[in-house]
C-alpha cells in the first residue's frame, strides 16, 4: 500500500469528523462561499488522488481567506513528494490552527524525512503516535510502522556516509541479510515502545 493511498483514507475519515472551520471573520459572505466550495472541490480531487487539481482549489480556498486546519493539511499532502518544505510549511499552519491533529503531525513528519531531517521526522511522527494512541487504533499503527521506517531510513544513510569516509574498511564485511534488518528493526520498535511507556 502506497504512503498516498493511506495518508488519502486517514485525511478522508478524520475530514469527515472534524470538519472545516472559517476562522476569518472580516470576509464577506461571497468570499467565504468561494473559499468553501473550493475547499470541497479540493476535498473531491484529493479523495481521487488527483493531487494537482486538488492542490489548485486548496489554493483558491486559501486565497479567499479560509483559514482551516484541514485545508492547511491537505494541501501539504499534496505538496508533500514535490514541495516538501511547502509542505512542512503548510503542515505548520494546519498544527498551529488545530494543534491536536495528528494527521498534520504525520505529514510534517514525513516531509520532514523527505528532506533529510530524521530527528525532526521521528519527534513530530511520536507526537502523531502520541495523538493517535487510544483513538484511532488504524493511524497508531500505520505512524508506529513509519517510526522503524524513520528509523531504518537515518540507519541507511549514516552508513552510506561511513561507507564513502572509509570504503575499504567497509569490503571486508559482510553484508547484512534482509533477515537480520527485520529483526534489528523489531528489536528498535519494541525497545522504542518500552521506552514510550515509562
Amino acid at each position: 500500500m502506497n504512503l498516498f493511498a493511506v495518508i488519502t483514507g486517514l485525511f478522508h475519515r478524520s475530514f469527515e469528523k472534524s470538519g472545516m472551520v472559517n476562522r476569518s471573520n472580516d470576509r464577506n459572505t461571497s468570499e467565504r462561499q468561494q473559499a468553501v466550495l473550493a475547499a470541497k472541490a479540493g476535498d473531491e480531487h484529493f479523495v481521487k488522488k488527483e493531487y494537482a487539481d486538488a492542490l489548485a482549489f486548496y489554493d483558491v480556498a486559501i486565497q479567499h481567506g479560509l483559514e482551516s486546519a484541514k485545508v492547511f493539511e491537505s494541501r501539504g499532502h499534496c505538496l508533500s513528494s514535490d514541495f516538501p518544505l511547502d509542505a512542512i510549511d503548510d503542515f505548520t499552519k494546519s498544527i498551529s490552527l488545530d494543534p491536536i491533529n495528528a494527521n498534520a503531525w504525520f505529514g510534517r513528519g514525513m516531509a520532514k524525512r523527505g528532506v533529510g531531517d530524521f530527528q525532526g521526522a521521528v519527534d513530530d511522527v511520536r507526537k502523531a503516535r502520541s495523538l493517535a494512541e487510544g483513538r484511532d487504533p488504524e493511524a497508531f499503527s500505520i505512524y508506529s510502522t513509519q517510526l522503524i521506517s524513520i528509523d531504518n531510513v537515518e540507519f541507511w544513510e549514516r552508513q552510506r556516509q561511513m561507507r564513502e569516509r572509509n570504503p575499504e574498511a567497509w569490503a571486508t564485511l559482510p553484508p547484512l541479510l534482509p533477515d537480520q534488518l527485520r529483526a534489528k528493526a523489531v528489536r528498535r520498535h519494541v525497545a522504542f515502545v518500552k521506552s514510550e511507556q515509562h
